[in-house]
């Protein structure tokens, strides 16, 4: 731990996890079509599920079935049933996936990460990638999900895992100094 009257230094060392990508995902602002792209995908599979439900209830025997069953609400149910399933595999199998995938293949997958903080800003070494930012670099700062982010553009950025500091009280800290640093509220 340092001396409190010295000025505030960190340095960091670890391997991202999905989740903290996930973090810098979360706290992006995205565009508007941005947004629009990320409604229309789940929405596509909802349709999907329409679709494939539309010959499950044509089909008499089994429509029978299920309305004796289930009852007059068995084609909306089965509608809805191919839905979840398809919205699930996408939002808990194959979004993560390709998170997974896109990390391995960014520079901020390839290793561990060192990242040094000061009063002058952040040095950074990601893989074989160095970077030296000035506070003026960056743009904004959040705090979410275990993660201090440092934007350096609209949706590019540093993390920092709060589970790298030696304390939360050192983590609480380093978000001060960033915030008086940017001038972010």
């Amino acid at each position: 731990m340092q001396n409190p009257d010295s000025s505030p230094h960190f340095a960091l060392r670890f391997r991202p996890t999905v989740k903290e990508y996930r973090a810098l995902l979360y706290a992006t602002k995205y565009t508007w079509t941005e947004r629009l792209y990320a409604f229309i995908v789940p929405a596509a599979y909802w349709g999907l599920a329409l679709l494939l439900s539309v010959p499950i209830m044509v089909y008499a025997p089994v429509r029978r079935f299920l309305i004796e069953h289930i009852g007059s609400f068995a084609p909306p149910a089965v509608a809805v049933v191919f839905g979840l399933l398809f919205y699930c595999f996408h939002s808990f199998i194959l979004f993560p996936r390709l998170i997974r995938d896109a990390l391995e293949g960014q520079i901020i997958g390839q290793g561990e990460n060192e990242i040094t903080v000061g009063e002058n800003g952040v040095v950074s070494r990601i893989g074989t990638v160095y970077s030296n930012i000035p506070w003026s670099g960056v743009r904004r700062v959040a705090d979410v999900r275990g993660c201090i982010l440092l934007f350096t553009g609209r949706n590019s950025g540093l993390i920092l895992p709060r589970r790298a500091f030696a304390s939360p009280q050192e983590a609480d800290r380093m978000l001060a100094l960033a915030h008086q640093n940017t001038g972010a509220a």
